[in-house]
């Protein structure tokens, strides 16, 4: 119940409340997106979606532009787990203006004064005998870790799940997407990592009509020191919510 409370807050400081802090950006014409939302019209929605889901919809209108910018976020009641997706559609009757580097995830991670980050991952396919071999990469001041897949495949020469150790703790980060994505991990001088993700190339008009979305962004918290439980709280969260079924439930 902790946990669930804790991955709860989080959803609530970065998508409820009347100033979140977006943890999505993107380029609009000269303006950066999560800046320009903040004058554009705005409307939210909550229900609940399944036994154990709550969703929220935020949807931001340009009144100028007429583009909407939709994000629906899926928070888990059961499981320390939130999921979110960000649509753009062009609702007027002209070209919009250029979007460009758009980023499903564009968050801030701190950790504590005790310890360092640590970043687990898979290296992805790399047609040799260590494809998909695991490995794990402390990520002390300044450090850099970038990350993308090869030739519009999502795991060739590189893994789409990531487990960000922090001291007591971390979080799961899923990029969900059948194609071409990009991530970063860079580090501060102090106790910050900046961590983003998305499809690896976006600078696109829309035209009157057309509609874009971003990678499914999927994060799972965690807490403790034991990085072997924390990938089995994974796996139980995608066996619960994730794995396809059969009609009578199997």
């Amino acid at each position: 119940a902790a946990d669930v409370a804790a991955a709860s807050a989080w959803t609530a400081r970065h998508f409820g409340g009347d100033a979140p802090v977006l943890p999505f950006s993107f380029a609009y014409g000269d303006a950066r997106g999560p800046d320009v939302l903040r004058s554009w019209q705005f409307a939210s929605a909550t229900r609940s979606s399944g036994p154990a889901t709550t969703e929220r919809v935020l949807t931001w209108t340009d009144p100028r532009t007429k583009l909407v910018v939709r994000c629906v976020v899926v928070e888990y009641r059961d499981f320390p787990a939130v999921e979110w997706t960000v649509s753009f559609q062009n609702t007027g009757t002209i070209p919009t203006p250029v979007l460009a580097n758009i980023q499903a995830l564009d968050a801030d991670v701190e950790r504590g004064p005790e310890g360092e980050f640590v970043l687990h991952g898979t290296k992805g396919d790399w047609c040799t005998a260590d494809s998909f071999a695991p490995f794990s990469r402390p990520l002390p001041p300044r450090a850099e870790e970038r990350f993308a897949s090869y030739g519009g495949r999502p795991c060739n020469a590189a893994f789409p799940f990531f487990n960000l150790q922090r001291p007591g703790g971390g979080v799961f980060i899923a990029v969900g997407w059948p194609g071409q994505w990009a991530g970063s991990f860079v580090r501060d001088a102090s106790d910050g990592l900046h961590v983003t993700a998305g499809q690896q190339v976006t600078h696109l008009s829309l035209e009157p009509g057309e509609q874009i979305r971003s990678p499914l962004v999927a994060l799972v918290f965690w807490r403790g020191d034991d990085v072997v439980a924390s990938h089995n709280l994974w796996r139980r969260w995608m066996v619960a919510h994730n794995l396809p079924r059969t009609a009578d439930g199997r």
